[in-house]
């Protein structure tokens, strides 16, 4: 919950930030924000969804259901390491932890995850 502490100032900015007081990333570990993606603002755009959007999330593995659906969280416009560009082939989303395992094939609890 403490990512935001680790940056800059200079080397963040958010367009649309959450409205209940906390951090956005704070708001990951509520009960809403366990619902919801914090995206980077050029993925929103280059997957077409707005603010509003609720999306389905591939969780990668064969399971009994194979995607969940999750709202746009907070959206970012820049943070040190999470932007898309021309050598990742991945689209820079951030969850919680306990969302991160739920979502996971191989880990089955926070303490299972390497750290």
């Amino acid at each position: 919950p403490g990512l935001l502490d680790t940056m800059y100032d200079g080397y963040f900015t958010e367009d649309r930030s959450s409205s209940s007081g906390l951090s956005s990333v704070e708001e990951l570990y509520t009960a809403r924000g366990s619902q919801q993606v914090l995206l980077h603002k050029s993925v929103l755009t280059e997957i077409g969804l707005d603010s509003e959007s609720t999306f389905l999330v591939s969780q990668g593995v064969p399971r009994e259901k194979p995607f969940l659906r999750k709202k746009v969280g907070s959206v970012w416009r820049s943070a040190a390491g999470f932007e898309k560009n021309r050598f990742s082939s991945t689209q820079p989303a951030l969850v919680s932890l306990p969302t991160a395992v739920s979502m996971s094939d191989s880990f089955n609890s926070l303490e299972s995850l390497p750290m």
